[in-house]
């Protein structure tokens, strides 16, 4: 007997002590005991400290959660009273083989069902087995020991703690642990760094894989060489069944991201993919077909959707008589479509390929990121087939845009300019240069609207090629920064396009003819709309809005009425992620683009070592010379612009810098940590001002040339200033200038491509600095301030430049976002670099600055992570669908 329990027999044992089975005599009932290890009842502050914790973890009360009944302390020992489960535990289930694929997912929905009870009330599980996991003779699953393994260490079992993580990691690696634990410990659990839900999301996955397959993903002889296949051996996916549904390979691939950002944030979400693996497919297939109009068969409008054995319309709906002038004779479909497998949708401010419907209303043209090498290109999907299909030739396409028979596709190469493409294939033709366009149209007559960066004018091309022509005036409209988004109306003469502000200045639509007749402003706005139908297509926050529109005069009529909600937008870009054709066929993308994200200290092999600061939607960051401070832009999602903040390391708590209606961006720190150099285009365009920390806070103009100037560094004696400026006849070229001498801006570099991003190194011997001159972005070298020789440092791509404070190093990023290292072994005039050498994998660069920065002594890295969350119906990516009347 131990107090009032009648022990029964030995039913198990482990390193939190051994279990039997009893009955508690004064209920009555069979209960589980565990009896805590002599060495552990022994340690007062420990067995308090555990006690304080059983109290929480009673509290958890789930049909898939073993409930814990008491704590009982007696001279003859200190036990736990847990609930008495029968059956087998999961390692002995898979000890007989593999589970059928039915059995396997159900199990495992209802393991997640347990989890996500916990995890509501901040209790993690941190030793999630198969052991740790029964299945009652009727098929219940109960998880066991939830929370124990950190309770019996001494610590809360609650979210956010390292200090056990760190002690179990090390634990683990001495003789005689149990390969099991070690076996379904996450990455960052393996490290010994903090752990949170998703280490537990990473356990699931390990499990669910291994009831698939019957194998341990990560096994070894010792825990030491578990744990190192769990940091670096990617999961074998061709072991898996063939007939696997998508959904559930998706739950796996998301759950064993190593990577815990990239990881499900919450396991409700695959929670909710296992209740019906089939309803949310990430395949489609099958044929349309025809229930209204047999003359349309081959038509997206003319048919309902078979998708094979996984049906997934998601809701028929109204469009409040947007095309049909009633409601009750509206008839529509509301479908989803994932991206293809393996890619997501290209959603970038910088570069984004948008989803859009052909005029015809039979295919979806989109850029799709591989989820793999990060490489770009476009992918078409006919409404008809259901499959997603890559187009060769289109690598790095943004924009793109159909010819008006919907046989061809335009779009944007960032390296060679605007092409176009066959529908059914072949080899794309560069219509001219345009390597930054955003958005553009094409008409019956053959012309195409265009513009060629990110702050010039509309132009108009024949679609064949030829010599472009303005169409547009972006010299005498003070206030705007760009022409953008251009869209031919019906009649191929008059177009609408958006004329961003600048400096406070609103948006606005504006309506024109290619004859360059004065314009008319529709309506002020910070998003480009879309004439389809006799409507105009708007958004008002991410609510879809229609309102009749003519589009001879420009004039809207009517109430605007909402059409769809949750509409991703795209604030860089001034962009919605919507298209309509012709016939009133709806395309968009649902949820936001990029979420909050973070920011978060890297170690020199890339792993993740602290964060910093709260969730904002940062873009760059750039460390101080002193370390002790970060400037960071910061996007406001409803004006679109961008500001400065300052983080404080020390602190960790940041606050912001500049507040003004304009955009402050490209922040650079001076050699003493106390101001900040940026650009800003306050004035119309983007001039360089000066701001201490401390003081009054006022800028001040340092540098305006009447045209933009993009800063990249001050050098070490804080006066030198490297910025980027375009010329007539070239892009954008390389120059320095004395902000305390005379304003005598000097050339450093000019060529046919893009010359900027330079950096002088701390000793003031050398700067570095991209180029695309040779077609492909490079880093290069050359001495300071002589300019000569020239040495190419990058060998495949390269971009942002990092230095570190000895100038020995240069560190930069490739064009995927790969971290690479160079070291330098000046011999005069040379500067001996050796062969670039990996540190790690980032995320893509950006043009709007770099998303990581390097500390003085180069053993760190503070970078940004976007946090993307999964958009509504928990799929990585979905394309909804409206079909008109």
């Amino acid at each position: 007997m131990l107090a009032h329990y009648e022990v029964i027999e030995k039913i198990g044992a482990g390193g939190m002590g051994e279990v039997y089975s009893a009955r508690d005599t004064v209920l009555d009932r069979e209960v589980a005991i565990k009896i805590v290890p002599k060495e552990f009842a022994t340690d007062a502050d420990r067995l308090a400290r555990f006690q304080r914790e059983a109290k929480v973890l009673a509290s958890l009360n789930h049909p898939n959660i073993a409930a814990i009944h008491g704590f009982e302390t007696t001279p003859d020992g200190t036990f736990l009273v847990m609930e008495l489960v029968e059956g087998d535990d999961l390692s002995v289930i898979l000890s007989r083989g593999a589970l059928p694929l039915d059995d396997a997912v159900d199990i495992a929905r209802q393991i997640a069902e347990g989890l996500e009870e916990a995890h509501e009330t901040g209790i993690i599980h941190r030793d999630l087995k198969p052991a740790n996991i029964k299945l009652t003779p009727d098929g219940k699953v109960k998880i066991l020991d939830f929370g124990l393994a950190r309770a019996f260490a001494g610590e809360t079992a609650g979210e956010g703690e390292t200090g056990s993580a760190l002690t179990m990691t090390a634990a683990m690696t001495q003789a005689g642990t149990v390969l099991g634990t070690a076996a379904y410990m996450s990455p960052e659990q393996a490290r010994g760094l903090e752990v949170d839900r998703r280490t537990d999301i990473w356990a699931f996955g390990v499990i669910l894989f291994e009831m698939l397959t019957r194998r341990r993903i990560f096994a070894g002889e010792t825990a030491t060489d578990i744990l190192a296949g769990i940091l670096k051996v990617e999961p074998d996916w061709t072991e898996l069944p063939d007939d696997l549904p998508p959904q559930v390979d998706r739950v796996l691939r998301r759950c064993l991201a190593k990577d815990p950002r990239q990881r499900l944030r919450d396991i409700g979400e695959a929670r909710i993919r296992l209740e019906n693996p089939a309803a949310e497919s990430g395949e489609l297939s099958g044929v349309v077909k025809a229930y209204a109009a047999p003359e349309k068969s081959r038509s997206f409008k003319a048919g309902l959707w078979r998708w094979g054995l996984y049906a997934i319309i998601l809701a028929a709906v109204g469009l409040a008589g947007l095309w049909a002038g009633g409601r009750s004779e509206t008839r529509t479909l509301h479908l989803a479509v994932p991206s293809p497998e393996g890619v997501d949708f290209a959603v970038s401010g910088s570069y984004p390929g948008l989803p859009v419907v052909s005029p015809d209303g039979r295919y979806i043209v989109f850029s799709g990121k591989s989820e793999t090498d990060g490489s770009v290109r476009l992918y078409l999907r006919s409404l008809d087939e259901g499959k997603s299909v890559a187009l060769d030739g289109t690598e790095d396409a943004q924009y793109p845009f159909w010819s008006p028979d919907s046989r061809r596709i335009a779009f944007y190469d960032r390296n060679e300019g605007l092409k176009t493409i066959m529908v059914g294939g072949g080899a794309a033709q560069t219509i001219c240069n345009a390597g930054n366009g955003k958005g553009g149209s094409w008409n019956d007559a053959g012309e195409i609207l265009f513009t060629d960066d990110y702050n010039t004018v509309i132009q108009l091309v024949p679609a064949i090629g030829g010599t472009p022509r303005p169409v547009t005036d972006l010299a005498q409209d003070q206030g705007f920064d760009s022409h953008r988004h251009p869209q031919f109306m019906p009649d191929g003469e008059h177009f609408l396009y958006l004329a961003r502000g600048a400096g406070g200045q609103d948006s606005e639509l504006r309506l024109a003819h290619v004859d360059g007749r004065p314009h008319t402003v529709v309506m002020v706005i910070p998003m480009m709309a879309q004439y389809a139908s006799g409507r105009l297509l708007f958004l008002n926050q991410q609510t879809l809005m229609a309102q009749p529109f003519d589009p001879a005069s420009g004039e809207l009529s009517g109430t605007p009425v909402p059409v769809a909600n949750d509409v991703m937008t795209i604030v860089g870009a001034a962009k919605g992620a919507f298209s309509a054709s012709a016939d009133g066929t709806l395309i968009y993308l649902k949820g936001n683009a990029e979420t909050e994200s973070s920011l978060y200290w890297l170690d020199r092999q890339g792993f993740e070592t602290g964060t910093l600061s709260d969730l904002a939607s940062y873009a760059t960051v750039v460390l101080s010379p002193d370390n002790r401070r970060a400037a960071v832009t910061i996007t406001d999602r409803q004006a679109g612009t961008t500001d400065l903040w300052i983080v404080d390391i020390e602190r960790n708590f940041r606050s912001r810098f500049t507040n003004h209606p304009a955009e402050d961006i490209y922040p650079i720190w001076t050699p003493d940590s106390h101001s900040l150099l940026y650009s800003s285009n306050r004035g119309g365009y983007f001039s360089v001002y000066r701001q201490d920390l401390g003081g009054t806070g006022e800028a001040k103009l340092v540098l305006d040339l009447g045209t933009d100037v993009f800063i990249s560094d001050v050098g070490p004696d804080g006066r030198t200033l490297i910025y980027s400026t375009q010329s007539d006849g070239t892009a954008l070229d390389l120059w320095s200038v004395d902000l305390e001498g005379e304003p005598e801006p000097r050339l450093l570099r000019r060529s046919p491509g893009d010359d900027w991003a330079g950096c002088i190194s701390p000793d003031g011997a050398w700067i570095s600095y991209f180029s695309d001159e040779s077609g492909n972005g490079q880093v290069y070298l050359a001495p300071w301030p002589g300019m000569t020789p020239i040495t190419q440092v990058s060998t495949t791509t390269g971009t942002w430049q990092f230095w570190r404070r000895d100038s020995r190093e240069l560190v930069f990023q490739e064009g995927n976002g790969r971290v690479m290292s160079v070291t330098l072994e000046p011999d005069g005039r040379e500067p001996g670099v050796d062969v670039p050498a990996p540190l790690f994998e980032h995320a893509s660069v950006k043009v709007e600055g770099p998303w990581l920065d390097m500390s003085a002594d180069g053993e760190r890295f503070l970078a940004v992570n976007t946090i993307a969350s999964d958009p509504p119906g928990f799929c990585d990516g979905w394309l909804s669908l409206v079909e008109g009347p």
